[in-house]
């Protein structure tokens, strides 16, 4: 499933677990990755953005999340899940803990007070609470029930057909090393695969700690997978490949949860690039 046949996909996704430990309070503006000829364009890209979510399950801590629905995110369960301390070798690392993040509180900002040019010091976040959690998927749903939810937010289409072929663009919105709301664009590099009854899509976009939890789309826009991990193997990252929970699990995990919203007629957030149509 990685750069070497040995190396297991519980393995790779272990390295996302560093996501909760990688925060820099730092800021930057929405940028891409060149590599890829395609470009974005039109008002889809700005609620791209506002659907995206920074979740911080303590405060020094930092993953992705995206709105699904108007009070429903869907995030990585790492990202969530409490974590257990072990030393190996003299080094403290993170793994996750029996005990259930079911009812844990999670506090949540959104895009718009990014735009209005304040500082993480200076918001109050949101609590929502973690309502649906799967470990193996990697996979949790948070939902926010109180009187200080988020209004009029804007949520991302989730595919109920995909057509993420190898080489269709993707497109990864985070918070790499706590560099927030940055693009990275690719392509879809392999065919997904399948391992313990989950589904994982694979694309040649920039991951890093911080972007577990956010969306990859695909060149409509539609939600096809959630960030888990980097690709690699004894530690370190294949550079430009990144592992995604696809959307088949993803839709099998949410089991009818939500409504679900899709235009008929999506506008396409690409002005070159593939010209091919559905």
């Amino acid at each position: 499933m990685s750069e070497t046949s040995d190396v297991k996909i519980k393995s790779l996704m272990l390295m996302g677990l560093a996501a909760m430990f990688a925060f820099v309070s730092s800021c930057a503006t929405v940028s891409h990755n060149t590599n890829s000829s395609t470009v974005l364009h039109g008002d889809n890209i700005e609620s791209f953005l506002d659907s995206v979510v920074i979740v911080q399950p303590t405060p020094e801590s930092l993953c992705s999340g995206v709105f699904i629905s108007e009070n429903e995110i869907l995030t990585a369960g790492h990202c969530v899940s409490y974590q257990d301390e072990i030393i190996i070798m003299g080094f403290v690392l993170h793994i996750p803990s029996e005990r259930s993040p079911i009812g844990r509180s999670i506090s949540i900002i959104t895009h718009d007070w990014y735009m209005e040019d304040r500082t993480l010091e200076e918001v109050i976040p949101t609590q929502f609470e973690v309502i649906s959690y799967s470990e193996d998927a990697d996979l949790a749903l948070l939902r926010c029930s109180g009187e200080n939810c988020p209004t009029d937010v804007s949520f991302i289409n989730v595919a109920r057909r995909t057509d993420d072929g190898i080489g269709r663009p993707a497109y990864v919105l985070g918070h790499p090393a706590g560099m927030l709301y940055t693009l990275s664009d690719g392509v879809f590099s392999r065919a997904p695969e399948t391992q313990d009854g989950i589904d994982y899509a694979f694309a040649t976009t920039d991951i890093w700690f911080g972007d577990s939890g956010g969306p990859i789309v695909d060149r409509r826009g539609r939600l096809v997978g959630i960030t888990s991990a980097m690709v690699g193997s004894s530690g370190m990252p294949v550079s430009h490949l990144g592992l995604f929970i696809y959307i088949t699990t993803i839709r099998e995990f949410l089991d009818g949860r939500t409504e679900f919203s899709e235009p008929e007629v999506v506008e396409e957030l690409i002005l070159e690039g593939d010209p091919s149509e559905d």
